[in-house]
């Protein structure tokens, strides 16, 4: 985790971080790095996995609802 995101993420209290690697982006890809890519049978767009992605979030929505039904409302 890059030590910026992990200090951000202990100010906030964050109780998860995931980073979700999977672009390829030819413009900014250095051309011996494109001849390796092409070699290796790789491709260049959006390669993340979305279902793995889908699943953290049903996490953090989870987390949340049950946070909500369990915290007590202030204003009762």
């Amino acid at each position: 985790m890059p030590p910026r995101i992990a200090a951000v993420r202990d100010v906030l209290g964050a109780l998860d971080y995931h980073a979700f690697a999977g672009v390829a982006n030819r413009a900014a890809t250095p051309p011996q790095a494109r001849v390796i890519l092409r070699l290796l049978g790789g491709r260049y767009g959006d390669l993340r996995d979305w279902s793995e992605i889908e699943r953290w979030a049903d996490g953090i929505a989870v987390r949340l609802l049950h946070l909500a039904t369990t915290t007590p409302d202030p204003t009762s």
